[in-house]
């Protein structure tokens, strides 16, 4: 099931051309708020995702390779 919402949580970035915030992802897939932090969150620490911002105002994007 987790990997299932992490590849969704994926696509739906990929598709994004922007930084966007987790109530986004969260809407986008529908989801819960604090499930796409914490999915967002693991991709972030395993290098998948960049993000900036601090507590509810944070920004995630997908890394491309060129950032790798």
């Amino acid at each position: 099931m987790r990997e299932y919402r992490l590849k969704a949580v994926m696509e739906f970035l990929a598709r994004q051309r922007r930084y966007v915030t987790i109530n986004e992802v969260a809407e986008g897939i529908g989801m819960s708020w604090n499930t796409a932090e914490k999915d967002l969150n693991y991709l972030k620490h395993e290098g998948y995702v960049k993000s900036f911002g601090s507590g509810s105002r944070r920004y995630f994007r997908i890394r491309r390779p060129t950032e790798i």
